[in-house]
């Protein structure tokens, strides 16, 4: 008799057991939640003309790797064969240092030598950077402190044989490398 009135007790035991074992086994193996994934870093991208214009600046969505396409106005400013585009990293919510690797690719239809890519820092005005890094793409590291912001600029340069303008966009890929 004592038996069968543990028999309710055992059955839900072994249902609270098993819907904490299925339970458990469904937040592992679902990546996405719960968890909350706080960026360190944010990304902004500008260019010359958004600059001039609108002074507006696009927010890049950043976590591990990020991949954005960008197209390029070369009739826009003088020189005719450059275009230059911004990009601001800012860690000022971090909780530490951030190392972002910056590759910026050129366009499919491009050969290795009709487009090229120079990176310096800080914000440079249209015109003033006159040679070319890189032909065909370029990477380039810069770490952010926590609690501050770096700002690039890319210039990028048709050769003079270039197809002008570019069929496809430039494509960029943001990676962190901490």
């Amino acid at each position: 008799m004592a038996v069968i009135d543990r028999i309710p007790v055992l059955i839900v035991a072994v249902v609270l057991t098993v819907g904490v074992v299925y339970g458990a086994g469904v937040w592992i193996f679902n990546t996405g939640i719960p968890v909350d994934y706080h960026n360190p870093i944010t990304i902004e991208m500008s260019d010359e003309i958004q600059i001039e214009e609108t002074d507006h600046w696009q927010t890049v969505g950043f976590r591990d790797t990020t991949e954005r396409e960008h197209d390029a106005d070369f009739s826009y400013n003088d020189p005719p064969h450059q275009f230059y585009t911004y990009v601001n990293l800012s860690n000022v919510d971090g909780s530490q240092e951030i190392t972002v690797q910056t590759e910026v690719e050129k366009p499919e239809d491009f050969g290795t030598e009709e487009m090229g890519f120079t990176v310096r820092g800080g914000i440079v005005e249209p015109g003033l950077i006159d040679e070319v890094d890189e032909w065909g793409s370029i990477t380039n590291e810069t770490t952010v402190e926590q609690g501050e912001e770096r700002f690039l600029t890319v210039v990028y340069t048709l050769d003079d044989d270039a197809p002008h303008p570019p069929d496809q966009p430039v494509v960029w890929n943001f990676r962190d490398v901490s």
